[in-house]
């Protein structure tokens, strides 16, 4: 009992990370449309787009203060996993947040993290033996591309007085911003869903179908 009373009501903190979501979707692609407007060279340093540098020093801003929002949502869905009675889970609340920070580690655990976070909020009582989403590995292999092609359009900048290679970088920018946009739908549909699960088994399904017509 003193676990249930532990449990934290996600819904509000998962409103807000799905509207950032929402809107890192809309600055993504309002770059890929600015790039492609302005053609080859827009990610140059000098004579490039500079709304197109401007749109990007908006999104890193963006990322740094709305990840703060989604990394909160993390923190107390997987303290709700704990509070529902899942024992054993190999992540707590602070390390399911930490993971994406440590090297070599934020390539697969957080990962790991969400799927844990996923199969405890169900309802079933081996939590350990059911079953994933499809989801949670798209949004991790989408990401993961989007980090990687943005990491390499940046270290290969300031070889960008190439014609070759400037091209190499603008098209690794693209699919940055490319990959984010299915990465951020399906963390939606993902925060959505874990959200319903632990509300539902806190609040009966009847509440959740009430609030969710709210």
């Amino acid at each position: 009992m003193n676990k249930v009373r532990s449990f934290r009501d996600p819904a509000r903190l998962a409103a807000w990370s799905r509207s950032v979501l929402v809107l890192q979707i809309a600055l993504a692609v309002s770059a890929m449309a600015v790039a492609m407007l302005f053609g080859s060279g827009f990610n140059a340093a000098a004579g490039g787009s500079d709304l197109y540098h401007l749109i990007q020093l908006v999104m890193l801003l963006f990322f740094v203060l709305g990840g703060g929002v989604v990394l909160r949502w993390i923190y107390v869905a997987n303290a709700n996993a704990h509070a529902l009675g899942a024992e054993g889970m190999a992540t707590s609340p602070a390390l399911a947040v930490g993971w994406y920070f440590l090297p070599i580690a934020n390539l697969v655990l957080p990962y790991q993290s969400m799927r844990e976070i996923w199969k405890a909020s169900g309802p079933e009582r081996d939590w350990e033996a059911a079953p994933s989403s499809p989801w949670i590995f798209w949004w991790w292999m989408f990401w993961l591309l989007s980090c990687i092609a943005s990491i390499l359009s940046n270290r290969l900048a300031e070889y960008s007085y190439e014609e070759d290679m400037l091209r190499i970088t603008e098209a690794l920018a693209i699919l940055s911003d490319l990959a984010l946009i299915p990465a951020s739908l399906l963390l939606m549909r993902i925060v959505g869903r874990i959200t319903g699960m632990q509300r539902v088994r806190v609040f009966g399904a009847r509440r959740e179908r009430i609030d969710g017509r709210g």
